[in-house]
């Protein structure tokens, strides 16, 4: 060999250790590497590599991200700018990229938008969307070719445009299941597919009205789980625009029991809702009420809460029939005058505890009165299944059950008639046991089953009576929302799209909450549903059961197993986030 070749191999072999430790893996994201190339180098190669692989239809990577716009109105106030504001916000914390906002679509073969609200671009591609309020909630998500479309209806209490939006960001893996950032899931990214193809075109939400306590507790929150809607008032609201102080002006106005109308001395009382000048009153407050509230349209004119007592006994209130008669000739004494003024608002009137059974007679409700069925039966079972409660006066209703809650419910659509049906629903499980304060509760398949049913009974909207509230023994915390969202998330998401169901909702959920662990999670909760479905001990309206009654020792022991194989499992294979979670949900049983 000569001298020249023996230099040259010489060099290579002190040069090889230094090229191998240059090319090695080492495993950290931001390490640096002797001989590593320069970041422009490197982010040239990276685009090449992108523009390579061809990605196919409507994908955004570093390569074309300078070609995706979102369109929206300039009105910075409107809730259609604010949407794609949310939407760019969300976007850039996904895959680090600041989109623009647009007015017009610029007439470029290689540009892809996102058109956030109705515009006309919206309306070549072909795409309506309704308008008006009420009764014209709507939702559009859907792509064709190189545009996603985001809009729905946003007039009066409508959020259409901030839903469809909510929608997209979940295709893309976002998730808001309760307050605080550990229930927050935001992905990261760096190839946005937006081949969603068509989710919703113009869909109108399953019930008009999705209210709960959320709502007005954590607005934006509920606003991600799609709650509002319609806007209803509902609960009792007689003795507050005529209080007990004006029975010595209207003495007549106030219900007869046990010799005297005076409500002085009476937990609870009751009016005499056979008196007309009585309902005329009535009639213009809600009148007034309306006036003062456009967006307002379903108010409650039902009875004083309370249980049997104190019913007015004057010869004209016994002349109607039982109380639930002297409701519909109220009610409707009342419609008659408040039609005039507002005939696309509604009334409400309940059936519930002393009004829970249906009237004697046959009387057609008001079209402008609505029925509200509360559901005042088991808290376990499905509806559906016709369970029957105990025989004799039940001590929270005060009542005798003759039949079950969908036979009732029947028999009071049969003699009524109502033009507008509704459901008052409880899933407020600690207010009256403090044992449940820290105990999970997830209805699952009953809740699917008996929206159901209440969409089969005709039912326009159901209202649910749960939420962080402190009378409930739910504060609003961080806590309590870790605790209770598996019960009113599910709840809340099949109200607006009646096509999920259990499975779907939570399966969700789980893939983007608990990652390695979502398989067994999704089995837990489907186990705490089947297990509280199981359970045959006393419950009545928000009165459960006590919490060793559904969950026995013997299924106690099932759920402690499985909570231990899915803590093990989160330990070596589920990051710390995720692991965070995991134990908040089970740590009541281990």
């Amino acid at each position: 060999m000569s001298k020249r070749a023996l230099i040259i191999l010489l060099c290579l072999a002190m040069l090889l250790p230094t090229m191998l430790f240059s090319c090695k893996d080492t495993g950290e994201e931001n390490s640096e590497t002797v001989g590593s190339e320069s970041e422009s180098e490197s982010e040239s190669k990276q685009t090449e590599k992108e523009t390579e692989m061809n990605y196919e239809g409507f994908v955004i990577t570093k390569a074309n991200k300078d070609k995706l716009n979102i369109v929206c109105t300039a009105d910075k106030q409107s809730k259609t700018y604010q949407a794609a504001e949310d939407l760019r916000t969300h976007l850039k914390k996904i895959s680090g990229w600041t989109f623009p906002i647009v007015e017009d679509v610029v007439d470029s073969p290689d540009m892809f938008y996102i058109v956030v609200g109705a515009n006309e671009t919206t309306e070549r591609l072909g795409y309506e969307c309704e308008s008006g309020y009420p009764g014209k909630e709507s939702v559009t998500v859907s792509q064709r070719d190189s545009f996603v479309v985001l809009m729905g209806n946003d007039d009066g209490e409508y959020n259409g445009t901030q839903f469809a939006v909510n929608l997209f960001l979940e295709k893309l893996g976002c998730g808001w299941f309760a307050e605080g950032s550990l229930w927050t899931v935001i992905p990261k990214l760096d190839v946005l597919d937006l081949n969603i193809g068509e989710v919703y075109n113009n869909f109108t939400p399953r019930f008009s009205s999705r209210t709960t306590r959320v709502l007005s507790a954590t607005p934006n929150l509920a606003h991600r789980w799609y709650q509002g809607g319609d806007r209803t008032l509902t609960g009792h609201w007689l003795y507050q625009v005529v209080p007990a102080s004006e029975y010595a002006e209207h003495p007549e106005w106030y219900g007869l029991s046990n010799g005297t109308r005076d409500p002085a001395g009476k937990t609870y009382w009751q009016f005499c809702y056979s008196n007309k000048e009585f309902a005329d009153r009535i009639a213009e407050e809600a009148i007034k009420k309306f006036n003062s509230s456009p967006s307002l349209i379903s108010l409650t004119i039902s009875a004083n809460d309370g249980w049997d007592e104190n019913w007015c006994e004057c010869e004209n209130c016994k002349a109607l029939g039982n109380a639930s008669d002297s409701m519909v000739h109220f009610a409707n004494n009342v419609a008659e005058k408040v039609f005039a003024a507002h005939p696309d608002r509604r009334l409400q009137i309940y059936s519930y505890h002393y009004t829970f059974t249906p009237p004697v007679n046959s009387v057609k409700l008001h079209e402008m009165v609505e029925l509200m069925l509360c559901r005042e039966t088991n808290m376990y079972k499905p509806l559906d299944e016709d369970f029957m409660m105990p025989a004799g006066r039940d001590p929270v209703s005060h009542i005798e059950f003759t039949q079950s809650w969908r036979q009732n419910a029947l028999e009071y659509i049969e003699k009524t008639q109502p033009t507008h049906l509704s459901i008052w629903d409880w899933y407020c499980i600690s207010a009256e046991d403090e044992g449940w304060r820290n105990a999970p509760w997830v209805q699952g398949e009953v809740a699917i089953r008996n929206q159901k049913l209440y969409e089969e009974l005709g039912a326009e909207y159901v209202y649910y009576d749960h939420g962080p509230t402190d009378g409930y023994n739910e504060p609003n915390t961080q806590d309590t929302y870790a605790l209770r969202w598996p019960l009113w998330y599910v709840a809340a998401k099949a109200a607006f799209d009646g096509s999920l169901d259990e499975k779907e909702i939570l399966g969700d959920a789980c893939d983007k909450l608990y990652g390695a662990a979502s398989e067994m999670m999704l089995e837990y909760y489907l186990m705490l549903s089947d297990i509280s479905k199981e359970c045959d001990a006393y419950s009545n309206t928000w009165i459960p059961a006590k919490v060793s009654e559904v969950y026995p020792i013997e299924k106690k022991r099932e759920i402690r197993a499985l909570a231990k194989e899915i803590r093990e499992k989160a330990k070596t294979e589920c990051t710390t986030a995720e692991q965070n979670r995991i134990e908040s949900q089970l740590k009541y049983w281990l």
